[in-house]
C-alpha cells in the first residue's frame, strides 16, 4: 500500500510489551501490537460507497453509489500500523464484514482505534481511520480502477474442508503482482458470518511500503461454531489496486 497516504514510517507500535523489530522471535500472531484484542466488543457500523468509473454514466447529480459486496477488513490499533515482523502475517487484521446491497455493514469488534480497509473487484482499495470504533455511520469511499492493472490470486485452498469446532484451519493462496506494482502486505482472508479475518503470511520477508514477494501465502484461523462457512481471499497492491476474489467453503461440525 502506498504509505504516503497514511503509513507511519516510524510507529509507536513497533516496540510494544518487549516486542521489537530486533526481537522477531518474540512476535506472535496471537496478539495485536497494542493489546486491543482484549478490549470489550461493540458493533462497528458504517457504509461503503464507490465512485463511478470513466465508462459509466452516473445519474444526474450523483458521483458515488453503494459498494455492494465489498469486503471490509478491520485493522485493530491504527490504520497502517507497523508489523513487528514482515516475514509473518500482520497481526492486527482481525475482523471482517460483507457489505449489503445498500452499502451497509456491521461487525462486532473490540472498542478503540481501528483502520478500515475495503476490497471490491474493479475498484481501488478504500481506507479510513476511525479513532473511535463506536462512532456511528462511518463512511469509506473507493475509486474505480479505470483500466489499471491488478494483482491476481489463484489456487486458494483450505485444510481441512470438514472440521471440528476449535480446530485449526490452514489456508494457502498464490498471489502474483501486476507489472511495476508489487504486492502490499494486505493479502487478506475473511469469513463475514463469524466476522473473523486474518492477514496471510508472505512466502518471504517483504517491506511495508516497498512490496512483498509473489508466491504462496499462508494463513490460519480457528474453526468457528458448527455450520457451513465461506472464506474469501483477496490481495491489494502497493499502488492500491485490488485483485480478483476467491472463496472456499468449510463445514464445521
Amino acid at each position: 500500500m502506498l504509505r504516503s497516504i497514511g503509513y507511519h514510517v516510524i510507529s509507536t507500535f513497533a516496540i510494544i510489551a518487549g516486542v521489537s523489530l530486533g526481537l522477531a522471535s518474540c512476535y506472535s500472531h496471537g496478539v495485536t501490537t497494542c493489546g486491543q484484542e482484549d478490549s470489550a466488543t461493540s458493533a462497528l457500523r458504517g457504509s461503503v460507497m464507490v465512485k463511478y468509473g470513466i465508462d459509466e454514466t452516473p445519474p444526474p447529480g450523483e458521483s458515488v453509489k453503494p459498494g455492494a459486496d465489498s469486503l471490509v477488513f478491520v485493522e485493530l490499533c491504527d490504520l497502517y500500523s507497523e508489523n513487528p515482523d514482515p516475514s509473518k502475517a500482520h497481526p492486527n487484521y482481525r475482523y471482517s464484514a460483507l457489505v449489503d446491497d445498500a452499502g451497509k455493514f456491521s461487525v462486532d469488534v473490540p472498542k478503540g482505534r481501528v483502520g478500515l480497509h475495503t476490497l471490491l473487484d474493479g475498484y481501488l482499495y478504500g481506507f479510513k481511520l476511525a479513532t473511535d470504533s463506536t462512532t456511528s455511520d462511518i463512511v469509506v469511499t473507493a475509486e474505480a480502477l479505470n483500466g489499471r492493472p491488478t494483482p491476481t490470486v489463484s489456487a486458494f485452498a483450505v485444510t481441512p474442508t470438514d472440521a471440528s469446532e476449535g480446530s485449526e484451519l490452514r489456508f494457502t493462496l498464490t498471489a502474483k503482482s501486476a507489472a511495476n506494482d508489487p504486492l502490499s502486505d494486505e493479502v487478506l482472508l475473511a469469513e463475514p458470518v463469524s466476522g473473523l479475518a486474518r492477514a496471510f503470511a508472505p512466502p518471504r520477508r517483504g517491506q511495508q511500503g516497498k512490496g512483498f514477494p509473489d508466491g504462496q501465502w499462508t494463513a490460519t484461523l480457528t474453526a468457528p461454531a458448527p455450520g457451513t462457512y465461506t472464506y474469501y481471499a483477496q490481495a491489494v497492491s502497493e499502488g492500491c489496486a485490488v485483485s480478483n476474489r476467491l472463496d472456499v467453503q468449510v463445514v464445521v461440525r
